[in-house]
């Protein structure tokens, strides 16, 4: 079933919608969830989550990419899931957004502000050699583990620890002289 399809089921409130969606983009999901999550329970319940969501949301909303939609919404929920986790009073893990919590600005914001710091993020990765980019990427948008990256880009873990250190160092230059406060 296509992507039009689905959604056409989702707009008529037709269940065999989420079926579809679970068969052509639940391992996708279950995938993203369980790099963020780290435990395949915790994961599938994330999958359950999304699915709830997008039955919530669509309609109104008509997503003009099904899968990057979901995937949003399964990061937004993992992650949502995972701050519960690790909160204070639970016995947490550092996660990759704690290594990134350094170097990030230590103000409130504002949608302004938050759009601003994205932009001067994407365009510092822009300027990145490609395998920094990449590295970076796997490890805070995916929340690939050390050894999960280092497999996938075909070096040692320590490479790619060392490498995500002297990229996030470059980052916090490059923030600084963007005007950020960190």
């Amino acid at each position: 079933m296509n992507d039009e399809e689905i959604v056409r089921l989702l707009f008529a409130r037709d269940e065999a919608a989420l079926g579809a969606v679970q068969k052509k983009y639940g391992k996708l999901c279950l995938s993203v969830a369980m790099n963020i999550l780290g435990d395949r329970q915790d994961a599938e319940e994330c999958l359950n989550d999304t699915l709830l969501a997008l039955w919530r949301l669509v309609p109104p909303e008509k997503p003009p990419r099904l899968a990057p939609y979901l995937v949003g919404i399964t990061r937004i929920r993992a992650l949502k899931r995972l701050e519960y986790k690790t909160a204070e009073c639970r016995n947490g893990i550092p996660t990759p957004l704690e290594e990134l919590s350094e170097l990030l600005p230590d103000s409130s914001f504002t949608e302004e502000s938050d759009g601003a710091l994205l932009e001067a993020i994407e365009s510092f990765l822009r300027a990145e050699r490609a395998s920094a980019r990449r590295i970076f990427i796997k490890r805070y948008f995916a929340f690939m583990s050390y050894s999960q990256i280092a497999a996938a880009e075909g070096c040692g873990e320590a490479k790619v620890k060392s490498q995500l250190h002297r990229t996030r160092e470059r980052l916090r230059e490059y923030l600084r002289k963007e005007g950020f406060v960190i």
